[in-house]
Protein backbone atom coordinates (compact mmCIF):
# COMPACT_ATOMS: atom_id res chain seq x y z
CA UNK A 1 0.00 0.00 0.00
CA UNK A 2 1.25 3.48 -0.85
CA UNK A 3 2.00 5.86 2.03
CA UNK A 4 1.26 8.81 -0.25
CA UNK A 5 -1.17 8.64 -3.15
CA UNK A 6 -2.19 11.49 -5.46
CA UNK A 7 -4.86 10.79 -8.08
CA UNK A 8 -5.76 13.04 -11.03
CA UNK A 9 -4.73 16.24 -9.21
CA UNK A 10 -5.60 19.46 -11.01
CA UNK A 11 -5.01 23.05 -9.92
CA UNK A 12 -5.53 26.22 -11.93
CA UNK A 13 -4.91 29.86 -11.18
CA UNK A 14 -7.33 31.68 -13.43
CA UNK A 15 -6.55 30.58 -16.99
CA UNK A 16 -3.18 29.12 -16.00
CA UNK A 17 -3.28 25.36 -15.41
CA UNK A 18 -0.46 24.76 -12.92
CA UNK A 19 -1.12 21.04 -12.33
CA UNK A 20 -3.04 18.96 -14.85
CA UNK A 21 -4.06 15.42 -13.93
CA UNK A 22 -1.03 14.42 -11.84
CA UNK A 23 -1.18 10.92 -10.34
CA UNK A 24 1.54 9.25 -8.28
CA UNK A 25 2.10 6.86 -5.42
CA UNK A 26 5.03 6.70 -3.01
CA UNK A 27 5.62 3.64 -0.86
CA UNK A 28 6.69 4.07 2.77
CA UNK A 29 10.45 4.47 3.05
CA UNK A 30 10.85 5.77 -0.51
CA UNK A 31 11.70 9.25 -1.72
CA UNK A 32 10.07 11.16 -4.54
CA UNK A 33 11.87 14.04 -6.25
CA UNK A 34 9.79 16.44 -8.30
CA UNK A 35 12.12 17.91 -10.89
CA UNK A 36 11.46 20.54 -13.47
CA UNK A 37 11.86 24.15 -14.50
CA UNK A 38 10.43 27.07 -12.60
CA UNK A 39 6.67 27.30 -13.00
CA UNK A 40 6.02 23.66 -13.92
CA UNK A 41 3.88 22.91 -10.83
CA UNK A 42 6.30 21.31 -8.32
CA UNK A 43 5.52 23.71 -5.50
CA UNK A 44 1.80 23.75 -6.35
CA UNK A 45 1.69 19.96 -5.94
CA UNK A 46 3.40 20.25 -2.53
CA UNK A 47 1.11 23.08 -1.45
CA UNK A 48 -1.94 20.98 -2.41
CA UNK A 49 -0.47 18.00 -0.56
CA UNK A 50 0.05 20.10 2.58
CA UNK A 51 -3.39 21.73 2.31
CA UNK A 52 -2.05 25.22 1.64
CA UNK A 53 -3.81 25.25 -1.74
CA UNK A 54 -7.12 23.62 -2.62
CA UNK A 55 -6.97 21.62 -5.81
CA UNK A 56 -9.72 21.94 -8.40
CA UNK A 57 -9.99 18.18 -8.88
CA UNK A 58 -8.46 14.90 -7.76
CA UNK A 59 -7.69 13.14 -4.51
CA UNK A 60 -4.83 12.88 -2.01
CA UNK A 61 -4.28 10.16 0.62
CA UNK A 62 -1.60 10.15 3.31
CA UNK A 63 -1.02 6.88 5.19
CA UNK A 64 -4.26 5.52 3.75
CA UNK A 65 -6.26 8.50 5.07
CA UNK A 66 -8.06 10.71 2.54
CA UNK A 67 -6.97 14.31 3.16
CA UNK A 68 -8.43 15.72 -0.06
CA UNK A 69 -11.04 14.34 -2.41
CA UNK A 70 -12.78 16.87 -4.60
CA UNK A 71 -15.63 14.55 -5.60
CA UNK A 72 -16.32 13.41 -2.02
CA UNK A 73 -16.04 16.94 -0.59
CA UNK A 74 -13.06 16.07 1.67
CA UNK A 75 -10.51 18.82 2.30
CA UNK A 76 -8.71 18.54 5.64
CA UNK A 77 -7.03 21.69 6.92
CA UNK A 78 -3.20 21.63 7.00
CA UNK A 79 -2.89 20.83 10.71
CA UNK A 80 -5.12 17.75 10.29
CA UNK A 81 -2.87 16.36 7.56
CA UNK A 82 0.04 15.82 9.96
CA UNK A 83 2.53 16.78 7.26
CA UNK A 84 5.32 19.33 7.25
CA UNK A 85 6.76 21.44 4.47
CA UNK A 86 9.95 23.48 4.34
CA UNK A 87 9.93 26.41 1.97
CA UNK A 88 12.87 27.78 0.06
CA UNK A 89 13.53 30.36 2.80
CA UNK A 90 13.62 27.54 5.44
CA UNK A 91 11.48 29.59 7.90
CA UNK A 92 13.86 28.97 10.82
CA UNK A 93 12.62 31.11 13.71
CA UNK A 94 15.46 33.46 14.73
CA UNK A 95 14.28 33.98 18.34
CA UNK A 96 14.58 30.24 19.13
CA UNK A 97 17.53 27.94 19.60
CA UNK A 98 18.19 25.16 17.11
CA UNK A 99 16.64 22.62 19.51
CA UNK A 100 13.57 24.83 20.10
CA UNK A 101 13.07 25.14 16.32
CA UNK A 102 13.31 21.40 15.79
CA UNK A 103 11.18 20.53 18.83
CA UNK A 104 8.45 23.11 18.20
CA UNK A 105 5.94 20.71 16.56
CA UNK A 106 6.17 18.49 19.65
CA UNK A 107 5.54 21.46 21.95
CA UNK A 108 2.47 22.45 19.93
CA UNK A 109 1.17 18.88 20.19
CA UNK A 110 1.83 18.91 23.96
CA UNK A 111 4.24 15.99 23.94
CA UNK A 112 5.70 15.53 27.43
CA UNK A 113 8.82 17.67 27.88
CA UNK A 114 11.20 14.75 28.58
CA UNK A 115 9.94 12.83 25.53
CA UNK A 116 10.14 15.95 23.33
CA UNK A 117 13.71 16.63 24.45
CA UNK A 118 14.66 13.00 23.80
CA UNK A 119 13.18 13.01 20.28
CA UNK A 120 14.68 16.41 19.49
CA UNK A 121 18.15 15.33 20.63
CA UNK A 122 17.95 12.12 18.59
CA UNK A 123 16.88 13.97 15.44
CA UNK A 124 19.56 16.65 15.86
CA UNK A 125 22.14 13.91 16.23
CA UNK A 126 20.84 12.18 13.08
CA UNK A 127 21.36 15.30 10.98
CA UNK A 128 24.68 16.33 12.52
CA UNK A 129 23.42 19.29 14.52
CA UNK A 130 23.67 17.90 18.07
CA UNK A 131 26.50 20.26 18.97
CA UNK A 132 24.41 23.26 17.83
CA UNK A 133 21.26 22.43 19.84
CA UNK A 134 21.63 25.29 22.33
CA UNK A 135 22.80 27.85 19.79
CA UNK A 136 20.51 30.51 18.35
CA UNK A 137 19.03 29.37 15.04
CA UNK A 138 20.57 32.44 13.42
CA UNK A 139 24.01 30.94 14.17
CA UNK A 140 23.29 28.28 11.53
CA UNK A 141 23.39 30.73 8.67
CA UNK A 142 26.70 30.12 6.93
CA UNK A 143 27.99 27.99 9.83
CA UNK A 144 27.92 24.71 7.96
CA UNK A 145 26.61 23.92 4.50
CA UNK A 146 22.96 22.91 4.74
CA UNK A 147 22.65 23.47 8.52
CA UNK A 148 19.64 25.81 8.33
CA UNK A 149 17.98 23.48 5.82
CA UNK A 150 18.50 20.47 8.10
CA UNK A 151 17.10 22.36 11.09
CA UNK A 152 13.98 23.42 9.19
CA UNK A 153 13.58 19.98 7.62
CA UNK A 154 13.65 18.22 10.97
CA UNK A 155 11.19 20.71 12.44
CA UNK A 156 8.69 19.91 9.74
CA UNK A 157 8.76 16.16 10.34
CA UNK A 158 5.37 14.86 11.33
CA UNK A 159 5.77 14.42 15.07
CA UNK A 160 9.42 13.97 14.13
CA UNK A 161 8.58 10.38 13.31
CA UNK A 162 6.99 9.86 9.91
CA UNK A 163 7.10 12.36 7.08
CA UNK A 164 8.93 15.36 5.74
CA UNK A 165 8.36 17.51 2.69
CA UNK A 166 11.04 19.80 1.38
CA UNK A 167 10.52 22.56 -1.14
CA UNK A 168 13.84 23.42 -2.71
CA UNK A 169 12.36 25.22 -5.72
CA UNK A 170 15.32 27.59 -5.76
CA UNK A 171 17.26 24.61 -7.07
CA UNK A 172 14.37 23.44 -9.28
CA UNK A 173 13.86 20.42 -7.07
CA UNK A 174 11.07 19.58 -4.64
CA UNK A 175 11.56 16.54 -2.47
CA UNK A 176 9.03 14.61 -0.46
CA UNK A 177 10.56 11.93 1.75
CA UNK A 178 8.14 9.35 3.02
CA UNK A 179 9.01 6.91 5.75
CA UNK A 180 10.23 6.45 9.26
CA UNK A 181 12.60 9.03 10.67
CA UNK A 182 12.72 7.18 13.99
CA UNK A 183 10.77 7.17 17.21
Amino acid sequence: MAFLRIRDLRKSFGDLVAVDGVSLAVEEGHTLALLGPSGCGKTTILRCLAGLETADAGAIEIAGKPVFDHDAGINLVPEQRELGIVFQSYAVWPHMTVAENVGFPLKVRRVARAEAEKRTARVLDMVGLANASGKPATALSGAAPGAAERCAARRCCRFMALTDGLDRSGRSCDIVGVGAVGN
